[in-house]
């Protein structure tokens, strides 16, 4: 399911992100089979990458690793998850492009009242 989201940040994350040393790295690509969300993009001549903004910090992919080139690295900023429905249906709405995500928060909120 995870691997269908267009930003699966917006929905599971936590305050890790995988590293790649392509030094180590075979291009095996059991890390890339493993990944729930798809984040692991190989690029030519095999070299692979995998963006902090989409890797959702799982681990999976360290674990995978028969070589040992995978880490989890620290992000500069916890990644707090909403701590309630609302909270989250307001952070998605928060960041949908355009006027229909503001204006959908802006409702929810009229209507509490």
């Amino acid at each position: 399911m995870l691997r269908k989201l267009p930003h699966p940040m917006n929905f599971w994350t936590s305050t890790f992100f995988s590293v790649l040393d392509p030094l180590l790295c075979k291009v095996c690509g059991k890390c890339v089979e493993l990944c729930p969300v798809n984040a692991i993009k190989t690029k030519n001549g095999g070299i692979m990458k995998t963006p902090p903004d989409v890797c959702i910090g799982c681990g999976l992919c360290v674990e995978a690793c028969p070589f040992k080139a995978r880490y989890l690295e620290r992000r500069k900023k916890d990644m707090v998850p909403p701590k309630t429905f609302d909270d989250l249906y307001n952070t998605i709405m928060e960041n949908k492009k355009g006027p229909l995500g503001k204006l959908g928060v802006a409702v929810k909120m009229m209507l509490r009242v």
